[in-house]
């Protein structure tokens, strides 16, 4: 494999090449090439004289090249093409491993299937957000009332003494969440009109990884009354579900990369793990706990048969797509 030098230099040629192409073809380029070009080289900079994260300079360096292919025209981008073997040495792929003989079109490609991929989780998720605080604002007002001073209250949470702090702290991210002023105009109508931010109003403003918090420590009777609208796990595993997309939703929402995601969170073993033989190891399955497949597990129990359906439908179409635009990944990568 070549020395990261050796890349760099490479890397770093090509983008004042362009960088010069470009203001060469001044009247067809947008200006913001010129931008872009200045933030990179600060960019690339830092982390050099640092010496932290050499990896993610090369990835810098791809996308900063996608960006700019994306927006040169004519005989710029004409010229930018001719380099494209030169990229054989890179790499986006799954494995995290380099491949001889990739080119840059493959980078592209993949790039943008992640990006399409976020989007379809996404998706998805936001249904079993919006699912989940339908049904948790029902069952707490049920309970409790209607008045924000209830959910703003402590003992109406499980707050054993390993909980206290843990609840605080989800008691004043929701006194933040609907404290005035704000920018969401709902908030505003029911705290000046009424005094009062009802829990299934607040719902609207809290984030998933909020939501996650209220449903751990609400009370072990309102856990089971939302359980039983996902039969077949427990409050706790139901929990680990939430978990886990709300995880993968940040992932998403704050387009990082997601073909490769893992956390440090599982899910329960399932009938769909049993089912597909996953191989296990010292008792542990080997996928579907901590990855984005436990994500897909996790949807396949969280929303309808059929939106799943769909959900899946979609899912290999774009894994179709990815592995006929790019040859050196397999079907057993993914």
């Amino acid at each position: 494999m070549p020395d990261f030098s050796d890349i760099f230099d490479l890397i770093v040629s090509l983008t004042f090449l362009f960088h010069n192409r470009a203001n060469a073809e001044e009247s067809k380029v947008p200006n913001i090439i010129n931008f872009y070009f200045h933030i990179f080289i600060l960019y690339a900079y830092t982390i050099i004289t640092t010496k932290i994260a050499l990896t993610f300079l090369v990835q810098s360096c791809i996308l900063f090249l996608v960006v700019v292919l994306r927006k040169l025209e004519g005989p710029v981008a004409e010229g930018a093409h001719a380099w494209a073997p030169f990229f054989t040495i890179l790499e986006y792929t799954p494995s995290g491993k380099y491949l001889y003989g990739v080119t840059f079109e493959e980078i592209t490609a993949f790039y943008y299937f992640d990006e399409e991929l976020r989007t379809l989780f996404l998706k998805y998720i936001l249904h079993i957000e919006r699912h989940l605080k339908s049904l948790i604002s029902y069952y707490f007002c049920e309970k409790f009332g209607e008045s924000q001073t209830e959910y703003l209250n402590s003992n109406n949470f499980n707050s054993a003494k390993k909980n206290q702090k843990a609840v605080h702290r989800l008691i004043t991210s929701l006194e933040k969440a609907i404290s005035l002023p704000t920018h969401y105009n709902y908030i505003v109508h029911y705290a000046k009109n009424y005094h009062n931010v009802p829990l299934w109003v607040a719902m609207n403003a809290i984030t998933f990884g909020q939501l996650s918090a209220f449903y751990q420590y609400m009370p072990n009777k309102i856990q089971s009354k939302v359980s039983k609208h996902f039969p077949g796990y427990s409050e706790k595993q139901l929990h680990q579900f939430i978990t886990i997309v709300a995880k993968c939703r940040n992932v998403c929402a704050h387009r990082e990369r997601l073909f490769d995601f893992r956390t440090s969170d599982t899910i329960p073993d399932t009938l769909l793990h049993k089912k597909l033989n996953i191989p296990m190891k010292k008792g542990s399955y080997l996928f579907g706990k901590h990855d984005l497949f436990a994500v897909v597990l996790s949807l396949r129990y969280l929303i309808g048969n059929d939106e799943f359906k769909k959900f899946k439908a979609s899912l290999s179409w774009l894994i179709l797509q990815v592995l006929k635009q790019c040859p050196h990944i397999t079907k057993t990568q993914f």
